[in-house]
């Protein structure tokens, strides 16, 4: 089973420009604390402003800042097969009559196999040490039941898809998602 880092195609697709909060060490601080706690009787929406670049084509999958952003049509596809692992926060669309939300993953569960995976540990002022991976290995019946699920690298959350993930992507036609891999979990494939 191969598993990706979630990102959004910036190249073929539309992107979104954050317009409040700002893109500000605040906001960076505020993503890096997603870990896996509910937040929608906090939740302020994000305000964004979707590129207007005519060119481009409308994806289903977005981001904002690296992290899941779905539109209506990705929530109604996802929603029933995630219900208990994210929660879906409304974004408000500034500069468009549009639906978009926030995608906060749930799921957060020490998946990575550190006896294989490559990683070094390091020392932050605030914090203690974390580990900082550099090539991932993931143990199998950790991960082979999911869809997305968070893991930590140094003081960063990554949001982390599964091949099932990608394959109800594709099932219903849904447009926008990257595909960088991040990992295999099968030993004999080649992930270099």
């Amino acid at each position: 089973m191969r598993l990706y880092e979630y990102f959004a195609d910036g190249d073929k697709y539309r992107g979104l420009r954050l317009v409040w909060p700002e893109e500000d060490l605040a906001h960076l601080n505020f993503l890096e604390s997603l870990n896996g706690r509910r937040l929608e009787a906090e939740w302020i929406p994000f305000k964004v402003e979707i590129e207007p670049k005519w060119w481009k084509r409308w994806p289903d999958l977005w981001s904002i800042s690296s992290r899941p952003t779905f539109n209506r049509r990705a929530r109604e596809v996802f929603e029933p097969l995630l219900e208990q692992v994210v929660e879906f926060l409304p974004v408000k669309v500034v500069n468009y009559d549009y639906e978009l939300f926030f995608v906060n993953v749930l799921d957060v569960e020490d998946c990575v196999d550190y006896e294989r995976a490559t990683w070094r540990w390091v020392e932050f002022e605030d914090i203690d040490k974390l580990k900082l991976i550099k090539k991932y290995k993931f143990h199998a019946e950790c991960v082979e039941r999911k869809l997305i699920f968070k893991v930590r690298s140094g003081r960063a959350w990554k949001d982390i898809i599964t091949e099932r993930f990608v394959e109800v992507t594709n099932r219903h036609k849904l447009k926008g998602l990257y595909l960088g891999r991040l990992a295999f979990l099968d030993d004999t494939a080649s992930d270099e």
